[in-house]
């Protein structure tokens, strides 16, 4: 029994033993891994470092391009405040209309309709008996060649500034101004801006200018014959008509736009329409408001398709 004691008294000791060495290896393993570990670590924090440099100078780089832009945008005037910048070709702007006129020249989009003077006169009334300070909205011009802007959206509350009634000029504007040779960029700002607002197509057409011309000159003179009757709404009441619907009818006659004092003839047969309709009217005994009897003006009481139809009819007759 002594001997079988002490044999396993040995075993155990031999195990201690053993397992003594497993933990000094494993101890050692660890010792020798330490090294690596801190050299990666190293070159962890290296590569960060990197990274973090190389977008700081990134980002200062593209700060420093957008500035030198802004800088171009300017001109070198601290009168224009970029607001926004919207990419790289179009930028918001606030600053004063007597300013904006400092450094840059502004006239109507050549794809925009006349400007309507009494909706510039209303506006402008409404600026001054409401003594507002900034145009509302955001105004809208192409800026190209030698400092020119081309207002395509935005042109009856920015003239309402320089109207007769309304003679101050410093009022605060927001103005985004997109630089491009591309005229079709404007083109599509503008639609998209006007998606909800319909727009004569005759503005969009191109090479049209004869006959925007004639549309133009028959319609500004009813315009200003007729005042009273002078809508801004589309959907106008019969004893008044809509400037931009005039035109569209006009537009959408299947003449001959070259026809030498075309626009004499439409105008003759015009009046000869209203005339028809003052005796449908008188015929049918239809009540129409004083400002007809006192001014003449009758024709919209007949049927849009009638009016349109016989006036095609009676050009092309002439001719």
């Amino acid at each position: 029994l002594a001997l079988l004691a002490l044999l396993a008294l040995l075993a155990l000791l031999a195990l201690l033993a053993f397992l003594a060495l497993l933990a000094l290896l494993a101890l050692l393993a660890l010792l020798a891994l330490l090294p690596l570990v801190g050299n990666a670590s190293n070159a962890s924090n290296e590569s960060n470092a990197s990274n973090a440099s190389n977008s700081s100078n990134a980002s200062n780089a593209s700060k420093a391009s957008n500035a030198s832009n802004a800088s171009n945008w300017n001109e070198g005037s601290n009168k224009l405040v970029e607001v926004v910048r919207y990419n790289k070709s179009s930028v918001l702007y606030k600053t004063t209309i007597d300013d904006l006129h400092k450094y840059y020249k502004c006239i109507n989009w050549n794809k925009n309709r006349k400007p309507d003077s009494i909706r510039i006169d209303n506006i402008s009334s409404y600026y001054k008996v409401n003594n507002i300070t900034t145009i509302p909205g955001i105004v809208s011009g192409w800026l190209h060649d030698n400092n020119i802007v081309e207002i395509y959206d935005g042109i009856h509350r920015f003239l309402a500034s320089h109207s007769e009634s309304n003679t101050s000029t410093n009022r605060e504007i927001l103005i985004k101004l997109t630089s491009t040779v591309n005229e079709s960029e404007i083109i599509e700002d503008f639609t998209n801006i006007n998606r909800s607002v319909s727009v004569p197509v005759l503005y969009l057409e191109q090479n049209n200018y004869e006959k925007r011309a004639i549309c133009e000159k028959v319609v500004t003179y009813y315009c200003e014959k007729y005042k009273a009757h002078v809508s801004p709404s589309r959907n106008c009441q019969r004893q008044n008509f809509n400037r931009d619907n005039f035109i569209d009818m006009i537009a959408s006659l299947n003449i001959d736009f070259s026809t030498k004092n075309l626009e004499n003839v439409i105008i003759q047969h015009i009046n000869g329409i209203n005339m028809y309709a003052k005796s449908y009217i008188d015929r049918n005994k239809i009540i129409v408001p004083n400002k007809c009897r006192y001014n003449g003006f009758y024709m919209f009481y007949l049927e849009y398709k009638y009016i349109r139809d016989r006036l095609e009819n009676d050009i092309n007759n002439d001719n």
